[in-house]
């Protein structure tokens, strides 16, 4: 049938009058090339239909918003079926593209915007429209594809930044896979950002083993760390603090305070906010009781000195007497 219809199609170009069967017009006045009939209603063509839509071009139908009268609107329709709905539409002023609606907008994005819109007519709940990358292969490392922005008239390095999806191991069985993403700085767009399969976040590394790996300096106006038990333990009745003496003795001997990591610790394990946060909360406290303790001992000492210089003096006295 598809060969008969091409051998319809190249033999009846020239024609001049509309040449029509049952329900197929193999060329019609208006100069389509294919155009379906149904009780005397044109439901599917391929071409454009001037007694709708003079300016739009119609491949597989027409669409229900091109009403009979309307102004040129210089689309082209993929799709259309007489409902209105399922179709794709090309704005050819503007160079936008609409799934779905001949109106596709940028909303709140200023500028000269050129438009992709996917609309999903239904109302219900959960009602979406995605846009789906995919690929055949399974091989770790492969990307399904990204989404991608150039400055098409730089003179050298085009690429502004990307966001791509890859697999992080065989996928054979199941996908497993990191999202990347990269920007440019006078360079080919560089990965500054990974999410691993597990939900890492790795900022400046490729490999995050924590929820946020961070490779170089953070600055933050507030950094809240969560902790379940804070020191005060160190005030109840009962606590034993080290000697001045002992935790000398400690120092001279290992060359940091206890319960503190060492630097070399420190540079092979890094710090945990929180609990290094507890430990020097917790030799504050122990300090401050030591504080306490002199204070109180000072004050001995202070009052010990004036009575025995308030009995000498009395004592002189009473000699010269």
């Amino acid at each position: 049938m598809y060969a008969l219809l091409g051998i319809f199609i190249s033999v009846q170009l020239m024609a001049q009058a509309p040449i029509v069967t049952t329900s197929v017009t193999i060329k019609d006045a208006y100069d389509n090339v294919v155009a379906t009939n149904q009780n005397g209603s044109v439901q599917q063509l391929i071409g454009s239909y001037q007694g709708w839509d003079p300016e739009a071009i119609f491949i597989g139908g027409y669409n229900a918003f091109s009403m009979n009268g309307a102004n040129a609107t210089k689309r082209i329709f993929l799709g259309g079926p007489y409902s209105g709905t399922s179709f794709l539409s090309m704005d050819l002023t503007s160079g936008s593209l609409g799934l779905n609606t001949t109106n596709p907008q940028s909303y709140y994005h200023g500028g000269n915007n050129r438009v992709f819109e996917i609309f999903n007519p239904s109302s219900t709940i959960n009602s979406q429209s995605h846009l789906i990358l995919s690929s055949n292969s399974v091989i770790s490392g492969s990307s399904a594809g990204s989404i991608s922005w150039m400055a098409r008239n730089a003179q050298f390095n085009k690429g502004m930044a990307y966001i791509g999806a890859q697999l992080a191991d065989d996928a054979t069985n199941d996908a497993r896979a990191r999202l990347i993403f990269a920007t440019a700085n006078g360079t080919q767009p560089m990965v500054r950002m990974v999410i691993d399969p597990v939900g890492n976040i790795g900022i400046g590394t490729y490999n995050p083993e924590d929820k946020l790996t961070v490779n170089g300096r953070i600055k933050a106006n507030e950094i809240r760390v969560n902790g379940q038990q804070t020191p005060d333990y160190v005030f109840e009745k009962g606590y034993k603090v080290a000697s001045l003496e002992e935790v000398e003795s400690y120092i001279k001997k290992y060359k940091h305070l206890p319960e503190v990591p060492s630097a070399k610790e420190a540079e092979t394990n890094g710090i945990e906010l929180g609990e290094m946060n507890k430990i020097l909360l917790k030799k504050i406290e122990e300090l401050t009781l030591h504080l306490i303790k002199q204070d109180k001992e000072i004050k001995r000492l202070k009052k010990q000195h004036f009575d025995q210089s308030a009995k000498a003096k009395k004592q002189i006295r009473n000699n010269k007497k």
